[in-house]
C-alpha cells in the first residue's frame, strides 16, 4: 500500500513544481496540498475503503483545480492553463472515479456523478466509455439508456443512437420514457436536417422562389416525420394507455413540421378513448394547441372555441375529472392574460372562469383543488362576499378540510357582524382546530 501511495505522490511532483515556479501556490500551500493528498491516498488504499473516501478526495481536487484556475486568471499566468501539468488534476479525478467504480460497481449514483463530471469537463470519449460501462451493470436503468443515446446523438452519430434506443427497447419494451425519448430524438434529427438544408443547400438554389416552393423542397422523405410516426404507433400498440397518446401529442406540437402527426394522434384519441376525460381535454384544447403567438383578440376567439368544445363534451359525458379540466383551462387562461397585462382579455377570462366554476359547483363536481384555486382568485380580485358563499358550499362537501375552515374563520373575522363563535362551534363537529397556531391567533384576535 505504501509503495503505491509513494508512486502516486511522486507523480505529483512535476505538477507542484510548476505551481511553485509560476507562483500559483506558495511553498506552505504546496506542502499542505501534498500532505492532504497523501492522507487521501492512504485512505483510498485501505483494505476496507468507503465510498466517501473517494468522494472527499475528488471534491478536494475539484476545489484545488478551481483555485488554480482562478489564480492563473487573476495573475495572468501566460500558458499556465494549457500546459500538460495543468490537466493533471482532471486526470487524477478520472483515475479516482475509475478506482471508486471498480470497488462500487453497483452504485448507480456514483456512475451518474462520474458521467456528470465527464460532461462538465467536455470529455466525450470518456463520457461514452463511462455510459457504456455503466450499462453493463445497470441495464435496468431507463435513464442510462436514454443518456447513452443522447451521447451518440450529440456526436452527430444518429445510426449509433438508433441502435442504442433499439437495444433499450429490447430491454424495456413497455417503457413509456424510452419510447418518448426515441421519438424526440428522431424529431430533433429531422429538425436539424431541415435547418441545415435551409442554411446551406437552399440559398444556393434561390432564384424567384416563394415560401410555398421552399416548403415543397422540404417535403422529401428525409425531412418528414415518418420514423417518428412509426415509433408513436409502435408505442401505442405496446402500451395501451391514454397518457401515451397525450405525451406524444405534446411532443409533436413542439415541432411545426409535425402537423400531420398531431392530426393522427387526435384521430387515435377520438377513436380509442372518445369519453376518457384526459382524451376529451386534449381534444378540447386543440384550438390553442399550436405554438403560434397570437394577438389578444385572436387568442380570445380561440379560447371561446375551446369553451364551446368543453361545454359540448360536458353535456355528453359529465364527470368530476372533466369539470376539473374545464376549470383548470380557464385558470390557465387567466394567468396567461394576467402575465401579459391584457386588461380587457383578463376581465373576459375571469368572467368565464367564475362561470365555469359556478357551473361545476351547481352540478356538485368541484374538486377540492379547484375549489382552493377558485377561492384564491375570488379573494385576489376583491370578492370576499362571493368567496364566503363558495366556502360555505364547499364545506358542506369537504367538512373535514382543516384548511377550508381556517380560511372561513379568517374571512369571518373581517366581517362587520361577525359570527365567529358560531362558526367555531360548527367546525368542532368535523375537525379539531384547537392545536392550530392560526386558530389560536384568530381566537385571541376575536376576544380582544
Amino acid at each position: 500500500m505504501a509503495e503505491l501511495v509513494n508512486r502516486h505522490v511522486e507523480s505529483m511532483l512535476p505538477e507542484l513544481e510548476e505551481y511553485s515556479k509560476n507562483n500559483i501556490f506558495s511553498s506552505d500551500e504546496i506542502r499542505l496540498i501534498l500532505r492532504k493528498r497523501s492522507m487521501f491516498e492512504y485512505r483510498c488504499q485501505r483494505r476496507i475503503v468507503k465510498k466517501t473516501d473517494f468522494l472527499h478526495y475528488i471534491q478536494y481536487e475539484i476545489y484545488v483545480d478551481r483555485l488554480r484556475f482562478t489564480r492563473c486568471k487573476l495573475r495572468r499566468v501566460s500558458g499556465a492553463a494549457a500546459t500538460p501539468n495543468s490537466f493533471a488534476i482532471v486526470q487524477r479525478i478520472h483515475r479516482l472515479f475509475r478506482s471508486a467504480l471498480q470497488k462500487f460497481k453497483g452504485d448507480l449514483c456514483l456512475w451518474l456523478q462520474y458521467i456528470k463530471f465527464c460532461k462538465v469537463r467536455h470529455a466525450p470519449k470518456k463520457l461514452q466509455q463511462a455510459v457504456q460501462d455503466a450499462l453493463k451493470f445497470h441495464s435496468y436503468s431507463e435513464g442510462l439508456w436514454v443518456l447513452a443515446a443522447q451521447c451518440d446523438f450529440e456526436r452527430d452519430d444518429i445510426d449509433s443512437a438508433r441502435l442504442t434506443m433499439m437495444a433499450a427497447l429490447r430491454a424495456h419494451p413497455k417503457s413509456h420514457k424510452i419510447w418518448l425519448e426515441y421519438c424526440r430524438m428522431e424529431l430533433l434529427h429531422v429538425d436539424k436536417l431541415r435547418k441545415r438544408y435551409v442554411l446551406t443547400v437552399a440559398p444556393s438554389k434561390k432564384s424567384n422562389r416563394t415560401h410555398v416552393d421552399e416548403e415543397k423542397l422540404l417535403e422529401g422523405e428525409q425531412f418528414s416525420c415518418k420514423v417518428a410516426d412509426q415509433i408513436y404507433h409502435a408505442a401505442a400498440k405496446r402500451i395501451e394507455d391514454v397518457a401515451v397518446h397525450v405525451s406524444f401529442l405534446s411532443l409533436f406540437l413542439r415541432f411545426s413540421f409535425a402537423q400531420k402527426s398531431c392530426d393522427a394522434v387526435y384521430a387515435k384519441l377520438a377513436e380509442q378513448y372518445p369519453d376518457h376525460p384526459v382524451s376529451v381535454n386534449a381534444r378540447c384544447n386543440r384550438p390553442l394547441a399550436s405554438q403560434t403567438m397570437w394577438s389578444a383578440a385572436v387568442r380570445a376567439e380561440r379560447e371561446c372555441d375551446c369553451d364551446q368544445l368543453f361545454r359540448a363534451a360536458l353535456d355528453e359525458s359529465p364527470s368530476v375529472e372533466l369539470w376539473e379540466f374545464y376549470c383548470r383551462f380557464w385558470f390557465a387562461a387567466v394567468e396567461h392574460h394576467r402575465l401579459r397585462s391584457n386588461t380587457q382579455s383578463l376581465e373576459t377570462a375571469l368572467r368565464q372562469m367564475f362561470t365555469a366554476c359556478q357551473l361545476a359547483l351547481d352540478r356538485d363536481s368541484v374538486s377540492l383543488s379547484v375549489g382552493r384555486h377558485w377561492l384564491d382568485q375570488l379573494l385576489l380580485t376583491g370578492h370576499p362576499a362571493a368567496a364566503i358563499k363558495v366556502m360555505d358550499s364547499l364545506l358542506t362537501k369537504y367538512s373535514d378540510c382543516e384548511e377550508l375552515w381556517l380560511k372561513r374563520l379568517q374571512l369571518e373575522l373581517s366581517q362587520p357582524d361577525s359570527k365567529f363563535a358560531e362558526l367555531v362551534e360548527a367546525s368542532q363537529k368535523s375537525v379539531e382546530l384547537e392545536k392550530s397556531p392560526d386558530f389560536q391567533a384568530m381566537c385571541k384576535l376575536a376576544s380582544a
